[in-house]
């Protein structure tokens, strides 16, 4: 059987939606030499938008980026090597650290822009995406195209024939009637008992 990534990859090299989270600064953390709270908060992100402005970052040399699900899984050889890029390439790590959401585009753009790619569930141009949701690069989980969706006791047949490992979202007192349905329907376990 061939190897497989199971990522999905969407080029965002051409994408003036995506290009801001990565081609700007975003102040996330905290500075530990000012007091925590709204102000803070309000100078981080007003400096971000100041130099949105007059400052785009240059992309790391050879590098496309690439966007996708935060929810993914590599092989070891993969996940090494990408690693092994990280620990030789610094430079990497300083301009995707002051990037917004990260974790949808760090370890895609890596990937991408290596000899796994192949191995990925699917490549994507901007162009074959509409939207800007990224629910359609979503690789192990289903959720809602809005992002936004909790999952109730009617939407037990959709779940049911789906091919995916787990759901987003769901929520306690709207979802518990699905959730004890699965359990019972699609993963053969026992009722337990109420909880506290």
């Amino acid at each position: 059987a061939p190897k497989r990534q199971f990522v999905r990859l969407l080029d965002v090299s051409n994408s003036k939606h995506f290009s801001v989270f990565f081609r700007h600064h975003w102040f996330m953390e905290e500075l530990t030499w000012l007091p925590s709270g709204k102000f803070q908060r309000l100078l981080r992100h007003g400096l971000g938008r100041v130099l949105r402005k007059v400052w785009n970052k240059p992309l790391p040399q050879g590098i496309t980026p690439y966007w996708g699900s935060a929810y993914w899984a590599l092989t070891t050889e993969c996940a090494s090597g990408l690693l092994d890029y990280v620990d030789a390439n610094p430079e990497y790590v300083k301009w995707a650290r002051s990037s917004f959401a990260t974790d949808e585009h760090f370890f895609h753009t890596l990937l991408a822009n290596s000899p796994w790619a192949q191995e990925a569930l699917g490549v994507m141009s901007f162009t074959e995406h509409s939207g800007k949701s990224v629910a359609a690069l979503a690789n192990l989980h289903l959720i809602h195209p809005t992002l936004r969706k909790v999952y109730e006791l009617g939407d037990f047949r959709e779940i049911s024939r789906s091919d995916r490992f787990f759901i987003r979202k769901v929520a306690s007192g709207r979802s518990d009637s699905l959730l004890q349905r699965i359990d019972t329907e699609l993963l053969g376990l026992r009722p337990g008992p109420p909880g506290p």
